[in-house]
């Protein structure tokens, strides 16, 4: 601000007449005051306009935060939406564990592409070979058998391994 007093001051402006009367002198001085003031209201002005620009815009970190939350927001509402209160309204059942039929007793991968199943159906379990082609019967299972084969193998360690031996042996 002081360096645009000085400026206004120092810049184009005609110096003080040499000769005249002193009315003519303190009408010039008078002139060069209101230019000044003029200056200084306009400087002031411009601080005063890029501070609340600067304090108005707003920061990428406020706008990535509510961004952020607004698209949390509308993720909550489509899943309370569409996953509890459109069943309800629609009067759909929910699958639980008691209502099923086929259970998957035991898995052995023998490659990526290739497996071997154990199936429950009901009371009855079945053999089958699974790959990229299809899934085969490979021969229907005696309950007592998987029954006692799941009893003897260690939990989630070879259930089907001891199966297929079983069967060898049997």
């Amino acid at each position: 601000m002081i360096a645009l007093l000085m400026l206004a001051t120092l810049s184009g402006q005609p110096s003080l007449p040499e000769t005249g009367t002193a009315a003519a002198h303190q009408a010039e001085l008078d002139r060069r005051a209101r230019e000044n003031a003029e200056v200084v209201r306009l400087a002031e002005l411009s601080e005063h306009e890029e501070s609340s620009e600067a304090e108005s815009a707003p920061s990428l970190a406020g706008v990535m935060l509510k961004m952020f939350a607004v698209l949390a927001g509308i993720c909550l509402l489509a899943y309370f939406t569409l996953g509890k209160m459109l069943p309800k309204l629609l009067r759909v059942p929910t699958p639980t564990g008691a209502n099923r039929v086929l259970e998957v007793v035991d898995r052995l991968p023998l490659d990526q592409r290739r497996s071997v199943m154990v199936i429950a159906v009901g009371e009855e379990h079945f053999l089958i070979g699974a790959a990229e082609t299809g899934i085969n019967l490979i021969s229907r299972l005696d309950g007592e058998t998987v029954r006692q084969a799941l009893e003897r193998s260690p939990q989630n360690a070879g259930r089907l391994s001891a199966l297929v031996r079983s069967r060898k042996e049997g």
